[in-house]
């Protein structure tokens, strides 16, 4: 989202105002429809601190409110987005061995392949970790 949003962001924040909160950032959405589960995405995240790449977290004071108040699991300025997303498509792993960690960490049995827990590009067999990383940013 640009920044000129965060003033009235911070507004709804202060107010209490989730509806009008919610609505706020609904202008920003990248896509209304996400396939994935909040599991796959914690998943992904443990994966991803493994391979040491941690999500940013600004602490850059136009957003303090925000991170109080919603705890996300990433907000970043540009530059720590774009950063981020560079890390994140350097990781490269199989789908053997995603479906090996899936099943480590989680005990689950029904993993189908690196393709249901990863989005982007991928050739088969070694993947790129979301070869087009979409990042929320400010």
């Amino acid at each position: 989202m640009p920044s000129r949003a965060l003033p009235e962001i911070e507004r709804h924040l202060k107010a209490g105002d989730w509806n009008g909160f919610r609505k706020q950032l609904r202008r920003f959405e990248v896509a209304t429809a996400f396939p994935y589960s909040g599991y796959v995405v914690v998943v992904v995240v443990e994966f991803l601190r493994e391979q040491g790449i941690e999500l940013p977290v600004s602490r850059e004071p136009v957003v303090q409110l925000l991170i109080e108040r919603c705890d996300p699991l990433t907000c970043a300025n540009r530059s720590d987005a774009m950063a981020a997303a560079t890390a994140i498509a350097g990781v490269s792993v199989s789908d053997v061995a995603l479906a090996a960690y899936w099943r480590d960490l989680t005990g689950d049995e029904e993993f189908e392949d690196g393709r249901r827990l990863l989005p982007g590009k991928r050739p088969t067999g070694a993947s790129s970790w979301m070869g087009s990383a979409r990042t929320t940013r400010y």
